[in-house]
């Protein structure tokens, strides 16, 4: 017979391991929106400043493609170092990976 209080012992165990892993993070449509953010500003040339309107703004959109994949399009409003101010329409290819607890971009693509 196994104790009662080993098997609370584990259940709470395994409850504390699955609010741990939400908590430190998950695939969700808000987080690849977020998280596509730095991919961009990263392709763009002599970036000063940069702006990103809310996911809910009308032109930015999050696809679900299934597991922890997402296609995220949207728009930024940046400057550049000679202070000329641009939009730019981008489109990004990103993938939440829980093994190691982070988002990479399989394509980020900056319509000018």
């Amino acid at each position: 017979m196994i104790n009662p209080r080993i098997l609370l012992y584990g259940a709470l165990i395994v409850a504390w391991g699955v609010v741990s892993d939400r908590s430190a993070g998950g695939c969700t449509a808000e987080e690849a929106f977020e998280k596509s953010q730095p991919f961009v500003t990263e392709k763009l040339e002599d970036v000063e400043i940069v702006k990103y309107p809310p996911a809910s703004a009308p032109g930015a959109s999050v696809t679900h493609l299934g597991q922890c994949n997402f296609s995220v399009s949207g728009f930024v409003d940046w400057q550049n170092n000679r202070y000329q101010d641009f939009r730019s329409r981008y489109s990004v290819s990103i993938t939440y990976r829980p093994t190691f607890n982070d988002w990479i971009a399989r394509s980020v693509v900056i319509y000018q």
